[in-house]
């Protein structure tokens, strides 16, 4: 859950700990820069909160947003950061980060929503809207599971699955239109063996007039 800060949240919680605490600069867009965000980590007993303040470049705080996920332990953690892009330093932790998720040209906020046992994350995100000032809570792109790849370019986002269970890699494209991630094609890829081969069978459906249609069903194979 994620909730505005309220200044009597922290009275409330016993033997809390800061584990973390930095602030990273970033651009805005092409005509602000300077943004700061001061971030900090806080364990309690049963649950993990991630303080977030939103300072503009003339540092005049214009937000305060407080997430929690549910309490991750030192081992629990430790396993976590092996994913990271940058586990060995001390300024970086991928629970945050700053990136123009919907490609508007302002940058917006996203920070960590849950982790499972396996390692594997989601991410709320706050989208940065003009006529406020403020980074609003987005549901839709909230949704979107697991950590995202962006093309600016093509203005599309991919997230992909790995399934060890029946060796199947999926991997989903979505295009951004009026502001919401929409599904555009889902790509399967079954490996197994038959015949002493191993045959690759892959499946893709893209949307076409509002429904996911199957464009491709192909079986490849190569000696084993």
């Amino acid at each position: 859950m994620y909730f505005i800060a309220s200044p009597f949240i922290f009275s409330q919680i016993n033997n809390s700990v800061s584990i973390f605490d930095t602030t990273l600069t970033f651009t805005l867009n092409n005509n602000i820069e300077h943004y700061v965000v001061h971030f900090e980590i806080i364990d309690s007993a049963d649950i993990t909160i991630y303080k977030t303040k939103i300072y503009d470049n003339n540092k005049v705080l214009i937000q305060s947003i407080h997430d929690t996920i549910n309490f991750m332990g030192k081992e629990h953690r430790m396993m976590v950061d092996q994913y990271s892009d940058e586990p060995t330093n001390p300024n970086f932790n991928s629970d945050i980060s700053v990136v123009d998720i919907n490609f508007d040209g302002y940058t917006d906020i996203k920070i960590k929503s849950y982790v499972t046992v396996h390692g594997s994350s989601g991410f709320n995100y706050f989208l940065y809207t003009p006529d406020s000032n403020k980074f609003i809570f987005n549901q839709d792109f909230s949704d979107l599971d697991g950590d995202l790849t962006l093309s600016n370019e093509l203005k599309e986002i991919y997230t992909s699955d790995y399934s060890w269970q029946d060796e199947t890699w999926t991997k989903w494209t979505y295009k951004v239109l009026n502001n919401k991630p929409i599904l555009f094609t889902i790509k399967t890829e079954h490996v197994y063996t038959e015949d002493n081969k191993q045959k690759f069978h892959t499946v893709i459906e893209q949307l076409i007039n509002g429904e996911m249609k199957v464009i491709k069903d192909t079986i490849e194979w190569k000696g084993m």
